[in-house]
C-alpha cells in the first residue's frame, strides 16, 4: 500500500507520465513491485485518482458506465 501510495504523490510533480487508456482524459500509471495500476485523470492543476485496480482487472470502457462508476480522489495541486 505504501508504494501505491508513493507513487500517487509522485504524480503530483509528473501528472501525464501514465500512459493514456482507452477512456479519453483517463491515464493509467503502473505501480512497479505490485499488482496495482493507478487510473487517474489531470484537470486543470488537479489531479484526480478514479480507481486503484489489480492489473489484471477488467475495467469499464468509459467512466459513463453506471455498474463501473468511478469514486473520485483528488491527491491534489500541481
Amino acid at each position: 500500500m505504501e508504494r501505491i501510495r508513493e507513487k500517487a504523490i509522485f504524480l503530483e510533480g509528473f501528472p501525464l507520465i501514465g500512459d493514456k487508456s482507452d477512456i479519453e482524459g483517463v491515464y493509467r500509471l503502473m505501480v512497479s513491485k505490485t499488482s496495482c495500476s493507478i487510473l487517474y485523470s489531470v484537470d486543470k492543476e488537479v489531479l484526480n485518482v478514479l480507481r486503484i485496480i489489480h492489473q489484471k482487472q477488467r475495467w469499464p470502457l468509459s467512466l459513463d458506465d453506471e455498474k463501473n462508476n468511478f469514486r473520485t480522489s483528488t491527491i491534489g495541486g500541481f
